[in-house]
């Protein structure tokens, strides 16, 4: 009897010839770049939808700070009375408050409610329940939303009449959960705030006003 042999068997078996070896490397680098090209496109488009959101609450907090600077100074024209000067004492006629955002909170409300008072308000009372109320919708509308009527120019000799209507908000923007402040970060000062030393991330729109 002969051996049995295998020779068949094993010439019918080859190794892959180099060329496709090497493409599959090509392939895997190629599906590699793909995917880290892919991911940068995915954190820009984050960045980019982050960035929207941002500007869009922005542009709404302006609005809203708008239309509340507005119903203030209705307010007033309807109350003019009350502003002018002598229609309360020299040194602090109605509706005038002290400049800073620490100082324009909303506070306790006024000694009379004008809504439901059973005798009309005298002018000074109404602006003293104006300005409550208005700071009172300041704070429900915007975050951290604070509001003061001060003289015009607030440097100088005041115009008789004229006012500058300032409302602020806080303008905080979410910056990850990697930062120190856990993950919120305030905006720099703005400038345009009427305090001396500005508070960072308060932000203040600034109106004047003369009937």
């Amino acid at each position: 009897m002969r051996p049995a042999t295998h020779s068949g068997r094993l010439a019918g078996r080859t190794e892959a010839p180099a060329h496709l070896a090497l493409q599959t490397g090509v392939s895997l680098l190629e599906v590699l770049i793909t995917m880290v090209v892919a991911a940068l496109a995915l954190l820009g488009i984050m960045g980019l939808q982050l960035s929207t959101v941002k500007f869009q609450a922005q542009a709404s907090h302006t609005t809203l700070a708008t239309e509340q600077a507005r119903a203030i100074m209705e307010r007033m024209r309807s109350n003019n009375v009350a502003f002018r000067p002598g229609a309360a004492s020299a040194a602090t006629p109605a509706y005038i408050g002290a400049v800073g955002y620490a100082t324009a909170a909303a506070g306790a409300a006024p000694a009379v409610n004008c809504r439901t008072a059973p005798n009309p308000c005298t002018p000074a009372q109404l602006a003293a329940f104006d300005v409550s109320e208005w700071r009172a919708n300041l704070a429900d509308a915007l975050p951290g939303g604070r509001g003061v009527v001060l003289p015009h120019p607030l440097t100088g000799t005041a115009e008789p009449g004229a006012r500058t209507v300032v409302v602020m908000w806080r303008n905080v923007n979410n910056v990850g959960a990697g930062s120190a402040a856990g993950g919120v970060v305030a905006d720099a000062a703005d400038p345009g705030c009427p305090e001396a030393a500005p508070l960072a991330g308060i932000r203040c729109l600034t109106f004047t006003f003369q009937p």
